[in-house]
């Protein structure tokens, strides 16, 4: 059921989200100005990865060298097993010999879980919308030094709501999921229906309820 009566309200988007990256670096390039509709997915902006691919490449060299040793106490542990079985090794020289591969399976996992680490960073230097929408603000530019966390976009979302307010007597009428009609204030005649998403419990100003509705 449409309201009674006319109230002046504001359009805007459902959800504003302020875009960073996860981690530091030189901006390299920003492919989304102010106003530019973005899908989901896309990349629109990216740190100058050089230092992130190194210390990718790192952790997977450090990662290769500690399987070849591995691999080395691996062999090592079985030959002294059979050697014990066979009565030509001291139990001592086998339990050294399978501390040394716990040792290093150890350090074989930690290398690999670095390596995870070092793929995700360089992930992270390219920054992809979220959800599609319109860039509402740019925040930097490139060549700009950020710091992980620091905004460089926000994005608006492409579904839209309207926001209004009513003294009270018009909010006691009013519920959750129902609709009402949008126009502009041009006074063109186009409507739009919108379903009502929020009830203010409290006055936003004297005698006024801020109402919030989706836009179909």
């Amino acid at each position: 059921t449409d309201i009674a009566t006319n109230v002046p309200g504001r359009v805007q988007a459902r959800n504003r989200t302020v875009l960073s990256f996860e981690v530091g670096g030189t901006i390299a390039s920003m492919s989304a100005d102010l106003g530019d509709r973005v899908a989901r997915g896309n990349v629109i902006a990216t740190l100058d990865p050089a230092s992130y691919r190194l210390e990718a490449a790192r952790a997977q060299a450090n990662l290769a060298e500690s399987r070849a040793r591995l691999d080395q106490a691996r062999q090592d542990e079985e030959r002294q097993e059979y050697l014990y079985s066979e009565g030509a090794a001291s139990q001592a020289r086998l339990e050294d010999a399978r501390a040394q591969l716990g040792s290093l399976s150890a350090i074989a996992d930690a290398n690999e879980a670095q390596l995870g680490v070092a793929r995700e960073a360089l992930s992270d230097t390219r920054m992809r919308a979220p959800y599609s929408g319109q860039i509402a603000r740019r925040l930097v530019e490139p060549g700009t030094q950020v710091s992980p966390g620091q905004p460089v976009y926000e994005l608006d979302g492409s579904r839209l709501e309207v926001s209004f307010s009513v003294p009270q007597r018009q909010r006691d009428r009013l519920s959750v999921g129902q609709n009402v009609t949008v126009a502009p204030s041009s006074g063109d005649g186009i409507t739009s229906s919108a379903r009502i998403t929020d009830i203010g419990s409290r006055a936003s100003g004297p005698g006024a309820f801020e109402i919030v509705a989706a836009l179909a």
